[in-house]
């Protein structure tokens, strides 16, 4: 599986990023390509602990369950496969801004 921790990887997903326009082409999901990088860019905040998100008892219980079996076989996640409302961007947002593109 691609990661982040190879320098090639890094640099494809620069590239990739460069090419987004607001008016891309959907891919997969609801949302347009402002949104969507929003949107990872919240999942990635979550994964290095600079957010970190509410969990409900259920979740504290059946996470330990599910985790391995959703992230822990090495294959990419599904297209328009569901997601925490958490992650969820509807506002429209701007490929051209600086900094975070995600709201506290």
């Amino acid at each position: 599986m691609k990661n982040l921790f190879e320098a090639a990887r890094v640099e494809e997903v620069k590239e990739r990023m460069a090419q987004l326009r607001p008016d891309s082409e959907r891919l997969c999901g609801k949302m347009n390509a402002p949104q969507a990088l929003a949107h990872c860019s919240a999942a990635v905040e979550w994964a290095v602990g600079d957010r970190i998100p509410p969990r409900m008892f259920l979740g504290r219980i059946m996470g330990q369950i599910v985790k391995p079996m959703v992230l822990g076989n090495d294959e990419p996640m599904r297209r328009n496969s569901p997601t925490t409302k958490d992650l969820v961007v509807q506002d429209e947002r701007d490929l051209g801004t600086n900094g975070s593109a995600c709201a506290d």
